[in-house]
């Protein structure tokens, strides 16, 4: 009877096995032979997913890039140790920083670390240490106008002796390497127009741009605009600038046509131009074009010009009544819940590689088709889960929900958001904070904790800020009080962390926004923006942290909204705090300075306000409360006043009883009267603000 069992089995596991081969087989030819359609990619997506084409990701926290297994020099991660062995044998030190998913970092690796001679230069010169970006947001900070690569020498001490931007052919590289080993002197940029991100600056206690500053800004903001291809910047790369939209669509409320033509004439070129590097196969955003035009694509997908594009599409869509970029938003959704997200966890990644093999270019790749893609691999995904990474992507799928109303986008949202609460949230000693990974800062690259928090050395203003953006827009879109809640929390960590400390006043001191060792007179006792980074021990004595100014108007938009929807004054003073480093003439002006006019806009005056009174439970309030969110794209504050839940946050209005659920449109200086259908809330915002109706989106 066991004899007859087992053929019995034997024959089961023959009939099946034979099955599966032929199933295969029939795959594999359609993936030859079929043209691609929608369902056969998602036949071929159940036999072979996504993750089973990646390259493996080490399951390791490190902040080492993947290309330090198979490269002979012995690189080390960037740390006070790695400075202290430079100093005790007499050499310099290297860093080259790098972003695993760029295509002439991958170039490097292949021409120019391969050769021998500039492996015998580092090792007779240099303690060499390599570095993922993306791991390092302070390091990516600081160095952004180099990269990537970004490769600087460094003395033990810290003291910046030579930066360099880019790709360097290994001839080029050795001489550099032994010419500064022999004369460790500290250069001047190679390129004027390249400074460091944190230039050495004077506080200011102005927490508003004077007229003067202001004006030079609106001028410069004119003059960069590129009329003939679209977007701002005269340059080599042509992509659009998330905040330089953003501060175009406040333009179209001026009432002078000067300047609202033209920026909307700005922003439909820019917008319709910028989506010729929407991938039309897989959906997704590359991240820009060279060659001053939108036809060369570097096709790296990285999850700050995914979010940014959702976001913008979303609300630009929403103020211009322009269907089909909302659509173009919804596109790149699906790219990033299909290509950048843990199927398991929710959890975002980091970003996509522009090669399929490391260091050649895929052009001829990405003109393929799915199938065609498919059959070559897919290129490497970073599948680190970085707290930052994942707030940007929550922010921008509620943004997208506010403009479509479709539940999908705030469900991923929330899921993401719960992996990151149970993997990335610091103790209950430091509520509202964030760490990058699931460590924070300077461990061992050797050490493995899974998703358990390590409180480690170094945070980063960039994980927390982007969370509390991301539960002020989940308030926004929920009207749920505890996102609110917690959104404060954020704040105060952030403020608690990050404040840059307060020198006393007139005291000669280096200057706290300086990378440098030179000295000013600090002229307030008001702190001066928030640092990029904070450190709890040693871990940041190398390099010290310093404010930026993009963070920092990230910060000030964000804190001015939540001094609105909460009414707490404290959030309008670290609004005020962070500004005070904005209005700061050079850093004003750094590049794209419409970054700086838009915190500037909207610190100037109240959001347009929104109040649905009525309890959660009515769908006539529910109703109404999804019509208020299509206009909750940029700059505007959304309440949901349920009485059964006490008074809102902020009770600066009195709303009427009723009978029944209403909503309520306030400008800076009126409010409308009581709105009960939905379809009568556009026109009264229409007329508030003189603004054209938005278009019903399908």
């Amino acid at each position: 009877m066991d004899r007859q069992l087992k053929h019995v089995v034997d024959l089961l596991g023959f009939v099946a096995s034979t099955f599966t081969l032929a199933f295969v087989l029939v795959a594999l030819a359609l993936m030859v032979q079929a043209p691609a359609t929608p369902e056969l990619g998602v036949f071929i997506d159940f036999l072979f997913p996504p993750a089973f084409a990646e390259a493996t990701e080490p399951l390791v926290p490190t902040t080492m890039p993947p290309s330090v297994a198979q490269s002979p020099i012995h690189w080390q991660p960037f740390s006070n140790q790695a400075f202290a062995q430079a100093r005790a044998e007499g050499k310099l030190v290297l860093l080259d920083l790098e972003a695993v998913w760029c295509h002439w970092c991958h170039v490097m690796d292949e021409q120019t670390y391969s050769r021998p001679e500039v492996q015998q230069a580092l090792a007779r010169h240099y303690v060499a240490l390599k570095v993922d970006q993306d791991a390092r947001p302070d390091l990516a900070n600081r160095y952004q106008d180099y990269g990537w690569p970004a490769l600087i020498i460094f003395k033990p001490d810290g003291t910046e002796l030579v930066k360099r931007a880019g790709y360097i052919d290994a001839a080029s590289f050795t001489r550099l390497l032994e010419r500064v080993a022999s004369d460790p002197v500290p250069e001047a940029p190679q390129d004027a127009s390249v400074q460091p991100a944190s230039a050495n600056l004077a506080g200011s206690a102005d927490s508003r741009l004077s007229d003067a500053v202001r004006q030079a800004l609106l001028l410069e903001h004119d003059r960069t605009y590129d009329a003939v291809q679209g977007a701002w910047g005269l340059g080599y790369h042509k992509f659009m600038d998330a905040d330089t939209i953003r501060f175009s669509l406040h333009q179209l409320d001026d009432s002078n046509p000067a300047i609202a033509e033209p920026a909307r004439h700005r922003i439909e070129q820019t917008l319709t131009a910028q989506l010729q590097l929407h991938d039309p196969v897989w959906g997704g955003v590359y991240q820009y074009s060279h060659g001053g035009d939108w036809q060369h694509p570097h096709f790296e997908k990285i999850m700050k010009v995914q979010a940014d594009n959702i976001a913008v599409y979303a609300q630009a869509g929403q103020r211009l009544n322009r269907a089909d970029w909302i659509a173009a938003a919804e596109r790149v959704a699906g790219y990033l819940t299909t290509f950048l997200r843990d199927p398991t966890t929710g959890g975002f990644y980091v970003s996509q590689d522009a090669d399929v093999i490391a260091g050649h270019h895929s052009d001829a790749y990405f003109a393929l088709d799915d199938v065609g893609r498919r059959a070559q691999g897919l290129p490497r995904v970073d599948r680190h889960q970085y707290a930052r990474e994942n707030g940007w992507a929550i922010e921008a799928l509620v943004t997208l929900y506010g403009a479509t109303g479709k539940q999908q986008y705030l469900q991923t949202a929330l899921q993401a958001t719960r992996f990151v609460e149970a993997n990335r949230a610091l103790g209950a000693d430091q509520v509202g904070g964030f760490s990058h990974d699931a460590y924070a800062g300077q461990t061992p690259d050797t050490l493995y904790l899974g998703d358990t928090v390590y409180l480690g050395d170094t945070l980063y203003l960039g994980d927390t800020l982007a969370m509390g953006q991301a539960y002020l827009a989940l308030y926004r879109a929920t009207g749920q009080r505890v996102w609110l809640q917690k959104a404060e929390a954020a704040a105060r960590f952030i403020d608690q962390q990050f404040r840059v400390p307060v020198p006393p006043v007139g005291s000669v001191v280096s200057s706290p926004v300086s990378s440098s060792s030179s000295s000013s007179v600090h002229p307030t006792s008001l702190s001066v923006g928030y640092l990029t980074a904070a450190s709890k021990g040693d871990g940041l004595s190398v390099i010290k942290p310093v404010p930026l100014r993009d963070e920092n108007v990230r910060m000030a938009r964000f804190a001015n909204l939540l001094f609105y929807h909460s009414g707490r004054l404290d959030y309008s003073k670290m609004a005020q705090t962070a500004m005070r480093l904005i209005v700061i003439p050079k850093r004003a002006n750094e590049p794209f300075v419409a970054t700086t006019l838009l915190a500037d806009a909207e610190l100037a005056h109240p959001p347009l306000h929104m109040t649905v009174v009525g309890a959660k439970s009515d769908p006539a309030a529910a109703a109404l409360f999804a019509e208020a969110l299509r206009y909750d794209g940029l700059y505007s504050r959304v309440d949901w006043y349920d009485k059964a839940e006490g008074p809102l946050p902020n009770a600066d209005v009195v709303y009427p009883d009723l009978t029944k659920p209403a909503a309520f449109v306030c400008s800076a200086n009126r409010c409308g009267t009581p709105i009960y259908q939905p379809r009568r809330l556009a026109p009264s915002v229409s007329r508030i603000l003189k603004r054209p109706q938005p278009v019903e989106i399908p």
